[in-house]
């Protein structure tokens, strides 16, 4: 948790003073993390804050780990990072794709590499997070079949051009180990 506590104050910092206190204190603070995470891109989306794609990576990545990722009432947190106006400057060389026509279709893509003798056949159902355009890795959250409704990925892996398979319990090691990978990133 201290991961993510850290990880959120460095976000929140992003936003003009009374914002931030209002969302690490009165929200985060407290526990309300699913709400602060929402109430922190709807204020980034209402003040036109420019957010790199690093920045719009942790943010999924916060809201994956708190289980909040898949909400879909108003203010969720899939449909207001497409808002965020993006920084002239990018700094990661993946992007976040879960969600987009490119993630469904590189979903489709590794779970057809995905036969006997792969890594991920026998384990679990995937859906592709984040793409690196300089190296063509790809993280992606595993899903237990049993479990399809639950709401957290158990676990992660990059799945790297050459077949190769890393996996992860932590969505923040698994992105670590991403921008790794090519280049440092910074949030």
């Amino acid at each position: 948790m201290a991961r993510s506590d850290e990880l959120f104050r460095e976000l929140a910092a992003l936003l003009p003073p009374e914002d931030t206190a209002t969302v690490t204190q009165d929200m985060w603070g407290i526990g309300e993390c699913e709400n602060a995470i929402s109430e922190l891109c709807l204020r980034l989306v209402q003040h036109r804050i420019p957010i790199t794609e690093s920045t719009r990576g942790w943010i999924a990545a916060l809201a994956e780990r708190h289980g909040y990722w898949e909400y879909t009432g108003p203010d969720n947190v899939p449909e207001l990072l497409p808002e965020c106006v993006t920084a002239d400057e990018q700094d990661a060389p993946w992007t976040l794709i879960e969600r987009t026509r490119r993630g469904f279709a590189l979903t489709e893509q590794i779970k057809d590499a995905v036969g006997p003798g792969h890594p991920l056949h026998d384990a679990v159902d995937l859906a592709a997070w984040y793409a690196c355009h300089r190296c063509g890795d790809v993280l992606v959250g595993l899903y237990d079949r049993e479990r399809f409704l639950a709401v957290f990925a158990p676990q992660f892996a990059i799945v790297r051009s050459s077949n190769e398979v890393s996996t992860f319990e932590s969505i923040f090691d698994a992105l670590d180990a991403l921008t790794e990978n090519c280049a440092p990133a910074k949030r």
